[in-house]
Parts: C-alpha cells; structure tokens; sequence
C-alpha cells in the first residue's frame, strides 16, 4: 500500500469513529454562503458579512477584521474587488495580485484615518482560498501553508517560495483527487452518510480535510501549541527555563513594561499569535509583511516559544544591546492578545523582581529579542550570580505564580444524572474523570490540570440548557477510597440569571470558544475574558458610580450655597437654563448636575441633544416623516424620552437642550409650553398629530436643564412666554482659588498661573467696560482646563490665546482695530 492510500485508510476510519464531527464547519460555512451570496444584494457589504459569518478559524483575526471593516464602511470598492477575483475569465495569479494590491491601498486608507501603523489586512493566499473555495466549492481547495509544507514532507517534495504556494497546492491537491479520491467509492459514500443533501460536489473539500488531519496527529486540538513547540523546538515544555529578552530595540519600552508587569513582543500586524498552526506559517506571514524572501525563521521562532515555550514560573532576564543586562522576573501567565494596546499586544505577565545594570563583559549579548538560554547551563549558573537572582525568591515566586495563575473552566452537567441543586444540600463534591463507561472523559488532561482556586462555569445540558451554578475546584484529581479518580469542587453561588445556550451564543467574544465549537464532553477550557463575558450574563447589572453634591464641588467651580440654590430650583421649577458667556462650563455642569439629583451617574436617565436653527417640533415632538415612500407618524426624542420616565416615576430622569436658545422655541415646543410648567406635570392633552384617543403628558419627574451661549448676537432673545417657564442660572468665568488650585493640581508653576489669570483678567476688564459687549461676553475659564500637564505650557497658552481667545475678539470688536492691537499686547500676540 503506498504512503497515499495508507493515509486515505486512516481517514476512512477516523470517519466512522467520529463522523467529522470537528471539521462538519466547513461544509456548513459552504452551505451557509451559497444560501446568502448575491453580488446583486442592494447593500452588498451586509449581504458579505453575513454570507462568511460561518467562517469559524479559517480567516486569519486580521482577515476577518479587515473584510468587515471594508464590508460595512467601504462596500463598493469591496463589490468591484470581489466581481474582479471571482470572474473566471481572468488569470487567478492576477486576479489575486490585484486583490491584494487593492487591499494595500484601503489599509493605507485605515491606517490614515484610525491614525494606526500596527495594521494588517492579511488579505493573503489563505484567505483569498477561502473566498474562492467558497465560491466555487468544485475548483478551489481550503489552503493553509502550515499543511501544505506538511503535505509536501510527506510527499518527498520541495516547497515553492513565497507567492508560489498556493499555485503548486493546486497542482498537487488536484492530482490527489483525480488520482485517488474520486476513484475510491467507500471513502465518498462515507461522506454522502455525513452529508447526503448537498447540490454541489465536495470532493475538493473532502482532499482538504483530508490533508489537513492526516498531516497532523488526530487528538484533542488544544494540544495542538504543545505539539508544535515540541516538535519545532525539541523541548519539553514542562521544563523550567531562563530566557534572555529584549524590551524593544535597545530596551525602549523596559521602563513602561516593568511598570505594568509584563513582557511583549511586537510586529503587531502578525496580530493574535494564537491564530497561527506552526513556526512555518508565522515565517510566512512575517515575509508577506516584511516584503522579503530571507528565512525569518529566528523571527518566527521567538514568537512561537513566547506563544508556546514560554511558561508561568520560567525566568526572563531582560537586556538591553549586546552589553547590558537590566533586569529579571517570573513569568506568571500564559501568551494573551491585549488589543487594548497601541503596539506590542501579544503579552504575557511578568513579576519583575529587581532592576539595575550589569555589564557583559566576556562576550556580547546575542541581538535575537527573545531567546531560550537552558541550552547554556554554565551561562544560566554565571547570570545567576551577575545579576544575584536567588534560587529561594525565584522558587517562591515561582509557587506564588503556581497559586495565584487562575484557569477557568465550562462544565455539562447531565441532569438525567446528576443536578446542580444537589449542591444545595452538599455543597462540596466530587467529580470522577472517567464516564460511567469507565472509558476518559473528553479533554481529559484538562482535569489532570485542574487546580485549587480555578473557576467553573456550572452548565445544565438538555432539557434544561442553562447555566446554573459558578463552582470551584477545592482539590485536584486523587485517587478517592472507591480506586476512582476524581477531583473536588464546591459551589461559589446559583446564578440569580440563568442564561440560557442560545442567549450565549449571541455573546461575540464565546463564538470561538471551545464548548461552543463542539460541546460533546464535560469539561472544557475558557479564557478569562470568555469566562467574565458568561459571569456578567449571570449577574443582575451593578449599580451605576455613585454621584453626590461633594463629587460635584470638586468638578465644578461652584460655592456650596450657588448650588444648594440651583438644586432646589430645578426641583421646584422642574425647568432651568443655565445662561453664560463661552467657556464657562455650561454644559459640563448640565451633565454632572442631573448625576447629582439622581445620586448616581446613570446615563440611561440622561438625555441630551442641541437645538439648530432648522430644529422642528416633528423632530423634538411628534410628526410625519418620510419611510420608504410613505409618510409615517413617529415620535420625537422628548416624546419618547417622556414616555420612558412616565414608567418610572420613583426616579428622576433630566433632558438636557443644548444651546436651547437657537431653535425657534415656539414652533418646537408647541403646546408643550403649557405642559412643561411645574403645576401642569402630568396633565393630558392631545398632541397635534396625536392618534385618535392618544394623549400625552410631560411626567413630573422629568426635569429640563437648557444651556444659553449669552454671547451669541446672532440669536433673538428667548421670549417672555418661555422665560416665565424656566428659572435662570448665571455662570460666570470663574478665575478665583479653586481655579488656581485646579491648575496647581494639574502640574502647572505659580507663575505660569499668575500670568494666565492676569492676562485673563485684564482681557475681561475690557471686555465688561465695553457699552456694546458687557459681563454676557466676557472669556471663560474652561478654555484653561486641562487633566494633563502640556509638555510645553507657554506653548499650548500661546495656542489658545491665538486660535481660540482671539477669533472670538474679532468678532466682538469687528470694526475696531485698537481695540483688537490691546487686546493682542495683553495677550502676548502683537
């Protein structure tokens, strides 16, 4: 039997062992698309996504990224490139190259506008395979270069160079099909049991799936990483390591990582190291984006042992260039992709425990970023001493590690079995790590590694299909007096929710999560992240920050009377308007004034919006407006707003109107002017346009706060009708002690303070003694708030005073050009 039909056999019976039960996604995510795909769908960047939402991992994170990017912001472009790579007519190599090229020029335009270098649209042989493969399921072939180099080992043959690949994996699939696959009636009919209503002919997929199992030892694929860092490294991954490490070229970032307790690599357009199956596809990926045809195997392979190697407890000695040794610390997490991050996001977390300098004065330093050092015993033993790493703080660092490294896990219960509620009555079981079969459980290592301290998430299988329970593992696998293997768990809590599977389906970050992948077993692992995402389902929402007068005193320049006043005003007249020169914080202190009266910073209750000239009471009310063709009656944000406050009248809820003195606030208030008074809360009456039998009332827990720029001339004044409605607040500049002490706070030197506030106030001195301007137009104080110290202060004045302050003169002393020459003198600006 030759090597070819010897893997075919193995792959017949791992058929009828599991049914493909692990790879059937890739025939669904086919079908899925051939159902949805329409090149002619009137919003085809909608029609796109959701046509290779089944995807599951065969895009890269950067692939999918990227396409739904384009797919909901740049469409069109995304149409033409997509009717160009799958118009048969056109050569596939440059049908391909345009692609990519056209994909080089949208992710110049990204970067441009997201102001981001770290992108990568891996827009690349993979996943244009995908594209095409689903397409044209019959022609094309699933493609990854980790299998294809695989593929071409087991054949005795060379790979192609970059650029290359995918075309001599064509050939060589193609050739496998026609000469074996399609000739062997047992292996189809094997498949046509699995899938025995498909209209299209998988054998191209069948070769695939084929190849990409066979290539690797058919098993648990978590154990996948384990696998590939020992059989590219020839290291055992439970051994303890030291590694030499690089914080960025000459040591860049070491002071911000010793800070934040980690350790990162950086190429961030290689993206989620996660992602990739072998140190051959991440050299890949590394030519594709470097635009080179070397190795980079010494590349690849630091990023695939700080992925895999790389351990919780091993040792990292930092350096700096090939003469400096500047620091050492315990590895205390696994790899994580932290997207939170600017640059260098693939991480893991480090306890530093000392910084320094020690000199290499033997030989330099190896330049690679990351290098495994256990080979060297003699260079580990004379590091040791250089730098003074003790054995004892190094054991203990590492136990605490050992300790405090949390795994979280998802476990099925079978209620036919066994019920969660039994742990109302013994709240501390056992669990045995074998079926009731006496065969291993699925994932069996998994118990093996269990822990005291790690978390479960208790889940109750058919019928009832919810989480339940949050457990927590008390002891880990022994052998118990009954000869079975077992670990203990206890309960934590019931979950006062109980999402059920479909409602954590629909939760993003588990979508690619193990249980939701394939949930045959029990005991499955989770991240952290996909761990808290099912917690935060289970918990009734927390309460919002709290927020009293206090936190409102130190935010706002107001005296305690000045607000104990406007607090008792809003409640009375149920409506004010804070009115002001520009620059006083009006707004600002809207926002953090509704907190107030609510006690806590609950934005639900909040709703704020600005009027225009062009504002209508259909708008801000109830009115016609158009949909599809047709004039329909829809309610304005205040009647809604209005609505949602009427159901519940034990909180108070504020809108606040922006610049409510430049709309028309007759003809957008309509009858509300009768509705908004405090005496009239809660009356009904029928709107203009109401319904026949609706009416509508302005609740009593429903408080307006309006904001009014005093200095804008262009506007009318607001009309008596109105002003009788609202109580007025004055905001004044405020350039006194908490002002100063605000900017003392932030960093700035008493004179630079001394001489903003006198040039402030020599600028409002003649502001206020000018008959046609007068204390409505005077500078405000909030143009000179800042949370962060500028790096230079006189510099970022200067801009202020020049782009801000002045612009604002001119308009008020159009037609006078002394006035304007003073005010510049003062200013600094002449």
């Amino acid at each position: 039997m030759d090597k070819k039909q010897e893997i075919i056999e193995r792959y017949k019976e791992y058929l009828r062992e599991t049914g493909n039960k692990d790879e059937n996604y890739k025939w669904d995510a086919i079908e899925h698309f051939r159902e949805n795909w329409n090149p002619d769908a009137e919003d085809f960047g909608k029609m796109l996504v959701e046509a290779f939402k089944k995807h599951k991992n065969l895009f890269y994170q950067n692939a999918y990224w990227f396409y739904t990017k384009i797919a909901r912001e740049k469409a069109a472009s995304f149409k033409e490139m997509f009717r160009a790579l799958f118009d048969e007519g056109i050569d596939l190599e440059e049908r391909m190259k345009q692609f990519i090229a056209q994909s080089d020029e949208l992710l110049r335009e990204i970067k441009s506008d997201m102001g981001r270098e770290n992108l990568n649209h891996s827009q690349d042989e993979r996943t244009l395979a995908v594209y095409l493969s689903f397409r044209y399921p019959e022609k094309y072939y699933l493609y990854k270069s980790s299998f294809y180099k695989q593929y071409c080992d087991f054949l005795g043959i060379k790979t192609k160079p970059a650029g290359q690949k995918f075309m001599h994996y064509l050939e060589l699939a193609e050739d496998f099909k026609q000469n074996y696959i399609q000739k062997d009636e047992e292996l189809l009919d094997l498949h046509k049991e699995i899938h025995p209503d498909l209209n299209w002919d998988e054998k191209n997929l069948i070769v695939q799936n084929l190849i990409f199992l066979m290539m690797y030892p058919v098993g648990d694929s978590t154990e996948a990483p384990v696998r590939v860092a020992e059989a590219e490294t020839g290291y055992e991954v439970k051994e303890k390591r030291y590694w030499l490490y690089s914080p960025g070229q000459s040591a860049k970032y070491w002071e911000e990582f010793y800070d934040a307790g980690i350790m990162a690599l950086g190429c961030d357009e290689l993206g989620d190291l996660a992602q990739y199956d072998s140190k051959e596809e991440i050299a890949d990926k590394l030519r594709d984006i470097k635009q080179t045809d070397g190795s980079l195997k010494n590349d690849a392979s630091a990023n695939l042992e700080f992925r895999d190697l790389m351990k919780p407890g091993d040792i990292v000695i930092a350096k700096k260039g090939q003469t400096e040794y500047i620091g050492y610390g315990i590895v205390q997490s696994d790899h994580y992709f932290d997207d939170s991050r600017q640059y260098f996001q693939n991480c893991r977390k480090v306890k530093w425990i000392n910084k320094g300098q020690w000199i290499e004065e033997r030989s330099p330093i190896v330049v690679k970023t990351l290098t495994d050092i256990n080979k060297y015993p003699d260079y580990v033993e004379r590091l040791k001493k250089l730098i003074g790493i003790e054995q004892a703080e190094a054991e203990e660092a590492i136990e605490a590690v050992d300790k405090t490294t949390t795994n979280y896990y998802w476990l099925n219960v079978n209620p036919k079995i066994w019920s969660l509620d039994d742990l109302e009555i013994r709240p501390e079981v056992d669990y045995t790590t074998y079926t009731e079969s006496g065969t291993k459980r699925r994932v069996y290592k998994y118990m093996k590694e269990a822990k005291p301290g790690d978390k479960i998430i208790g889940y109750e299988t058919t019928p009832v299909k919810r989480v339940r329970a949050l457990l927590e593992i008390t002891r880990s696998v022994y052998e118990n007096e009954e000869g079975k293997e077992v670990f203990d768990m206890k309960l934590v809590e019931f979950t006062r929710q109980q999402p059920t599977w479909e409602d954590l389906k629909k939760v993003e970050i588990l979508q690619g999560s193990e249980v939701f992948i394939n949930n045959q077993g029990s005991l499955f692992r989770l991240t952290k992240e996909e761990y808290e995402a099912i917690v935060e389902l289970t918990q009734i929402k927390p309460e919002f920050e709290p927020y009293h007068k206090a936190d409102l005193l130190s935010d706002v320049f107001i005296s305690p009377e000045k607000l104990d006043r406007t607090l008792a005003l809003i409640k009375r007249k149920k409506n004010i308007i804070l009115q002001g020169p520009p620059g006083t914080g009006k707004t600002y202190f809207a926002k953090r004034l509704a907190w107030c009266m609510m006690g806590e910073k609950d934005q639900t209750r909040v709703r704020t919006i600005q009027f225009h000239q062009s504002y209508a009471y259909e708008d801000f009310i109830q009115g016609y407006r158009p949909d599809d063709g047709k004039l329909k009656l829809k309610n304005g944000i205040f009647y809604e707003f209005a609505l949602q406050a009427s159901r519940d009248p034990e909180r108070d809820y504020v809108m606040i109107i922006d610049e409510i003195n430049r709309g028309n606030l007759s003809k957008i208030l309509g009858e509300l002017m009768l509705l908004i008074e405090a005496d009239k809360r809660n009356e009904t009456i029928k709107l203009a346009y109401a319904r026949e039998g609706e009416t509508f009332s302005v609740p009593a827990n429903l408080h307006i706060i309006g904001t009014m720029n005093t200095a804008d001339r262009s506007l009318a004044l607001v009309d008596y009708a109105l002003r009788r409605r609202f109580a007025f607040i004055t905001m004044p500049p405020h350039f006194e002690n908490s002002f100063v002490d605000n900017l003392n706070n932030t960093g700035f030197d008493d004179d630079f303070i001394d001489n903003l506030i006198s040039k402030a106030k020599r600028i409002n001195e003649m502001i206020g003694k000018d008959p046609a301007l007068g204390s409505g137009f005077l500078m405000g104080h909030s143009y000179f708030v800042t949370q962060v110290l500028p790096e230079v202060p006189e510099s970022w004045l200067s801009e202020i005073f020049d782009f801000e302050i002045l612009p604002l003169l001119e308009e008020y002393w159009f037609d006078d050009d002394d006035k304007i020459r003073s005010a510049k003198e003062i200013l600094g600006l002449a």
